[in-house]
């Protein structure tokens, strides 16, 4: 593997697979030309026959084949005008010209409108539909006197002017200010209309506002006729200095035809003052009994009623006085004085019926005749007097045991009696001698002796295979076969500890697609990096969980999201290059495992047998099928199970799980399965940590590798270039190769595991940003040219200038290019 500096190899022509290119400030322009062209076409008979075209202007035509001509687009004088028939100037333009020629044409149909036809010949009047249309002028026609019989004139569309009274026939208009005809034809005029109500409204003495009176000057009454009313604009008095207080607003009308003006005592009883204000006004009930005291009925404060309560002979109590209360009962007695005191007098009995709270702070003290202290719920036992473990024991309710209560950090137990566990529990409980003793005894059970310096460990009752007793010496060094020893280094996670566990990503840490957290997934389509869903008919939802449990910091949750109840799982592929080795190899698989429902969980360790690093995703052949096996469950096509197994989970109980299985020679690619074993309900989760595929009989402790090195592993099938400060920083530089593309090259870094598919969040998340010009808006990713270690981006953009530099900007915090190699 090379590594090319510009700057030494100014012209790169064979770069190999894995080299390095380092760019520096003086050749980057250089470079990327140069990248650029390395997909040109190479030369052929078609573009030899181009390049053999002269330099004139003209549109290209292909007569044959390989042979080119140019072609001038030219019009008809009169007919029609070319503009620009060569193209050099731009498009060409096709247009009619401003004077039209047709002799010798024919036009048949189409739409004229509006045109402008000059000394047209051979057409009459009926050619254009003016058959009855004569040559008379409207002046002649308007000038003359014309009687109109039997017409009908539209009076919204006509005005009549210079209309009088005396135009009209007899007794069209009427002045008779009775109406005494009584006709619906006749019109009257306004002088009898108005004679005819004046005289109604003096007739019926109708109430007429005549205007309002300023009384603040104590005016007489006005001249006036019944039904006369006058509105009060200023306060005082009506009918002289002697007259009625009226306010404004008030109201006055006249009871009595032909009341001459004069003051109150003359003309007053002639006229009613209606009152504007009565706000306040109190009304009282139609009788009361005298001496009672009157209380208001009702909210509205105006009306008051008898209260059936006469006032108590005496003095009338005040606030300040001394009462004696004698035989009266108190309803919610409070007592507000800093200085008064309650007292009962000696041999009176104060009863509660209900509860007595005394309210105050916890210094306030009740002082009762024998004197003492009172003892609040919140009070510790040292409120209380000393008191004994045989006295706190004897008023205990649910003892337990015998003896003496110890209080202390560390006590000293002195033969403490404890009760006998079953052997197996592994809870904290404090066990007995007869329980250690019984351990102890079955633990050693079947070992009878252990060799000196010079012998093997044995056992009775049965026996071992000889590659375990083989490593199980420990007087000399053996002789081990090269299978034994990679056999021992992987139970021992020697050899190469990156890659003792197959699984990449194994509790879901990683999750490089995702940045909110969850995602809904489909079956086949991944969520955290190298593990995808499997589901029966609808997709779940994928979430990750941190700080699950001590020594589990992340696990995989996928929800059943769905109302319909299905099954549903997740599975990994492990690329060829990291598990072809295991061919003919004891493998297991180990893993933390949950549900939130009380049920089965099942898992598999499967082999691919088809081409390698090609394997359907979908192993599973009929959900509904519960034999779990190719043909059945599981796809047919190239698929081997190495082993299955199933566990019976508690609710929301995290259990470990453990399959053992031999990989067969024909595996090209290893991949394990979890599912759920029946259809779950809406809202059922699964949670899956620590998973580990490894070679060896047994499982060994989950292998950690550090964040650092899972990011590595997960980059060789999928990566992101994105960045969280859009406008301020470019992801890489590229120029412009036209005005609608713009191209840019992006280093993938270490390679990854084959040329990858590109996508991108959105396009309006990026921009091509000229320095010499503007930004220029992207409207699509239009192609992409990728190897395992570079990638080149082809945008579509609009107004750019070919051949300016222009760097590839973010404009988003969301702005993703997503670069997949999975399996």
């Amino acid at each position: 593997m090379a590594t090319i500096r510009p700057k030494d190899e100014p012209a790169v022509t064979s770069p190999a697979a894995g080299d390095k290119l380092l760019l520096d400030g003086d050749t980057v322009r250089s470079i990327l030309v140069t990248d650029f062209l390395a997909p040109v076409q190479p030369k052929d008979a078609t573009l030899t026959a181009l390049a053999a075209l002269d330099a004139s202007a003209g549109l290209l035509v292909e007569t044959s084949a390989d042979s080119f001509v140019k072609r001038t687009l030219t019009g008809t004088a009169n007919e029609i005008s070319v503009s620009n028939g060569s193209g050099a100037a731009g498009d060409p333009t096709l247009s009619l010209p401003a004077s039209l020629v047709f002799t010798g044409k024919t036009v048949t149909g189409g739409s004229f409108t509006g045109p402008a036809i000059s000394s047209p010949t051979g057409i009459v009047k009926g050619d254009v539909g003016l058959g009855n249309v004569d040559n008379t002028s409207d002046a002649t026609k308007n000038a003359a006197v014309a009687t109109l019989t039997n017409k009908t004139i539209n009076a919204s569309a006509n005005t009549i002017s210079n209309l009088t009274a005396a135009m009209f026939a007899a007794n069209v208009v009427d002045n008779d200010s009775a109406l005494a005809a009584n006709s619906s034809t006749r019109i009257p005029t306004q002088a009898a209309v108005k004679a005819y109500a004046d005289q109604l409204i003096a007739a019926n003495d109708a109430m007429v506002f005549k205007g309002s009176i300023d009384c603040s000057a104590n005016p007489n009454y006005p001249a006036a006729d019944r039904g006369w009313t006058y509105k009060v604009s200023v306060g005082g008095k009506i009918g002289g200095a002697s007259g009625v207080s009226v306010e404004n607003g008030d109201t006055l009308m006249c009871l009595t035809d032909g009341t001459a003006s004069g003051t109150q005592a003359a003309v007053g009883a002639q006229w009613n003052i209606v009152q504007a204000n009565l706000v306040g006004a109190v009304t009282g009930p139609a009788s009361s009994v005298s001496g009672n005291i009157p209380t208001f009925n009702g909210t509205g404060g105006t009306v008051l009623q008898d209260s059936g309560k006469a006032l108590p002979g005496g003095a009338i109590v005040g606030t300040s006085d001394v009462q004696a209360l004698t035989g009266k009962t108190i309803n919610g007695l409070t007592i507000t004085s800093t200085t008064g005191t309650l007292t009962i007098a000696a041999a009176k009995t104060l009863v509660a019926n209900n509860s007595l709270t005394l309210n105050g702070t916890d210094g306030s003290s009740v002082a009762f005749g024998a004197g003492g202290t009172v003892a609040y719920l919140s009070n510790k036992l040292s409120a209380f007097a000393a008191t004994s473990s045989a006295e706190l024991a004897g008023v205990m309710s649910d003892e337990t045991g015998t003896g003496s209560l110890v209080f202390a950090n560390g006590p000293t137990l002195v033969n403490p009696v404890v009760g006998t566990q079953t052997l197996g529990d592994s809870s904290t409980k404090a066990a007995s001698t007869a329980f250690v003793q019984n351990a102890v005894a079955a633990a050693v059970a079947g070992v009878a002796s252990l060799g000196g310096q010079s012998g093997a460990l044995t056992f009775d009752g049965g026996s071992m295979a000889s590659t375990v007793m083989t490593l199980l010496r420990y007087d000399a060094a053996q002789a081990l076969s090269s299978a034994q020893q990679a056999r021992a280094r992987a139970n021992a996670g020697a050899g190469n500890p990156g890659l003792h566990n197959r699984l990449i990503n194994p509790s879901g840490q990683i999750w490089q697609l995702e940045n909110s957290g969850a995602a809904a997934i489909t079956d086949g389509s991944y969520a955290w990096d190298q593990w995808y869903g499997l589901t029966q008919s609808a997709g779940v939802t994928a979430s990750a969980l941190v700080n699950v449990e001590d020594g589990t910091p992340f696990m995989m949750r996928l929800t059943q999201a769905n109302a319909t109840a299905q099954r549903f799982g997740l599975a990994q592929v492990i690329e060829a290059v990291n598990c072809t080795d295991l061919r003919g190899q004891s493998v297991v698989l180990s893993a933390r495992v949950r549900m939130s429902a009380a049920t089965t969980l099942r898992f598999a360790i499967i082999e691919w047998t088809g081409t390698a690093d090609v394997p359907t995703k979908d192993f599973v052949n009929d959900w509904t099928s519960s034999i779990f096996s190719p043909g059945n469950f599981f796809t047919a096509t190239s698929t081997v199970i190495t082993a299955s197994g199933s566990i019976t989970l508690t609710a929301n109980t995290a259990a470990s799980i453990s399959l053992a299985g031999t990989v067969s020679s024909a595996a090209a690619n290893i991949a394990v399965l979890f599912w759920t074993d029946s259809a779950q309900a809406q809202n059922v989760t699964l949670d899956i940590g620590k998973a580990q595929l490894e070679a060896g009989l047994a499982p060994t402790p989950f292998a950690v590798r550090s964040a650092q090195d899972e990011m590595g592993l997960c980059k060789r099938y999928l990566r992101t270039t994105g960045i969280n400060l859009p406008g301020t920083m470019y992801l890489s530089l590229g120029f412009i190769f036209s005005p609608t593309i713009f191209r840019t090259v992006i280093p993938l870094g270490d390679p990854m595991r084959a040329g990858p598919a590109v996508s991108i969040s959105s396009p309006s998340h990026f921009q091509a940003d000229d320095p010499a010009a503007s930004a220029l808006v992207i409207s699509a990713l239009a192609a992409y040219v990728s190897s395992p270690d570079v990638a080149q981006l082809q945008f579509t953009i609009s107004g750019g200038t070919a051949g300016h530099p222009a760097f590839f900007q973010a404009l988003s915090a969301s702005a993703r290019i997503y670069f997949k190699a999975q399996l």
